[in-house]
């Protein structure tokens, strides 16, 4: 045989991971061996298995943004049954799957002014905000905000 003939892969083999519970720790075992064993997400195991996680997200055009009411060829998530552009087209406004559970306590603190609004974010990164749908406040929760930006 020639020593120039590269290896050449042949099968690309998935399997779902198996789980086992080891003294109050989840442990992902490999599904490939007889005699199952631990497999690491940052190394190759013993038997030459390797643990791929991954994030996939679908993105759609020629849909209609449920923040901004624009229809273009721009990228959008889907979000339940409703689309959102890739970007931040509408700064402080989100789409949720499931809504958050709306508060008493942050409808009480949104009615106060807002240099009680800026201590609140510099003790907890968090600002009471008010939970829409179809443009109606149908109440309030607090959501984490990388800035706050009072009025003048």
């Amino acid at each position: 045989m020639s020593k120039n003939i590269k290896p050449t892969r042949k099968k690309h083999e998935k399997k779902p991971p198996l789980f086992q519970w080891n003294k109050k720790k989840l442990e992902i075992m490999c599904p490939f061996c007889t005699l199952p064993h631990a497999i690491a997400y940052d190394r190759p195991s013993e038997c030459g298995v390797l643990l791929e996680i991954q994030a996939v997200r679908d993105t759609w055009v020629n849909a209609t943004c449920a923040l901004c009411e624009v229809r273009d060829r721009q990228p959008m998530i889907r979000i339940g049954g409703r689309y959102q552009h890739v970007h931040a087209c509408s700064p402080g406004k989100r789409l949720f799957l499931v809504p958050p559970k709306p508060s008493l306590l942050a409808k009480i603190v949104y009615n106060l002014p807002a240099k009680f609004h800026l201590a609140m974010w510099k003790v907890t990164k968090k600002v009471p905000t008010t939970i829409e749908r179809d443009g109606e406040t149908i109440g309030y929760f607090f959501d984490e905000v990388a800035q706050v930006v009072l009025p003048k």
